[in-house]
């Protein structure tokens, strides 16, 4: 059996009033249906904190800042039927204007279904599906 893929990701943490900024995928193999914080893949010779900002426009249209330390974590998430072994630098994310209205995604992959506002008192229920995304979601909201 192959070793799962190691993914070295950043994700934004964003909270505007009592909603976090999300983004909706639905798993290709399982059809499951989860609300992520966005985020992806730190490209080559990329900041950890700049992956973040960029992640999170691409996927959601909004530009963000991020202040203060990462909380970084290190878990396993199966995607697609595969294991990844991930680490991830979560932030805590700050709107540059949260009233503007969101640019076009970039984001063409099939499995992502846009953007959504998550109530923050839903924070349990919505990201109970992994305990190392639940526990950065409660740390940094």
């Amino acid at each position: 059996m192959n070793a799962p893929t190691v993914r070295v990701r950043a994700s934004a943490v964003c909270r505007y009033q009592n909603r976090l900024l999300t983004v909706r995928a639905i798993d290709p193999a399982s059809k499951q249906n989860y609300l992520f914080l966005p985020g992806g893949g730190v490209e080559p010779n990329e900041l950890h904190a700049a992956a973040a900002v960029r992640e999170t426009l691409e996927e959601t249209g909004y530009r963000i800042k991020v202040v203060g330390e990462p909380l970084v974590l290190a878990y396993r998430f199966i995607w697609s039927g595969k294991p990844f072994d991930c680490l991830t630098s979560f932030f805590r994310g700050e709107f540059v204007d949260p009233t503007e209205t969101p640019a076009p995604t970039l984001d063409d992959d099939p499995n992502m279904h846009g953007m959504e506002w998550a109530p923050v008192d839903q924070i349990d229920q919505i990201f109970g599906y992994h305990d190392a995304i639940l526990e950065a979601v409660r740390k940094l909201a």
